[in-house]
């Protein structure tokens, strides 16, 4: 996917089986709690044989936790959660007008 410049980014599974390759700095002011590189090691990381990048973040507003994977080493992670959460209030938003349509 890197080589086409298609990046993403998801929620991580909590049973993620992987090996940290790189723990990275982290500025806990802005939300996020750690960054690292990795491999997945689960029985399907052939599928998947790239470096991912897990980002621990605790959102201000609610107080909850989540870490994002994403494969886009060259953008700072608050952007990549905010990236995330955008995309989520799309979603929310989207789903409020298909419901006002009913």
């Amino acid at each position: 996917m890197n080589k086409n410049g298609l990046f993403f980014v998801t929620r991580q599974r909590k049973n993620t089986a992987y090996k940290v390759i790189e723990h990275h700095p982290v500025i806990k002011a802005k939300g996020v709690t750690c960054e690292q590189t990795i491999e997945l090691t689960g029985l399907k990381a052939k599928r998947c044989p790239i470096r991912l990048r897990p980002i621990g973040y605790r959102d201000g507003e609610t107080g909850k936790h989540s870490v994002f994977l994403t494969n886009n080493f060259s953008v700072a992670a608050i952007t990549i959660a905010q990236i995330y959460k955008a995309r989520w209030q799309t979603v929310m938003s989207y789903n409020r007008i298909w419901c006002l349509r009913c």
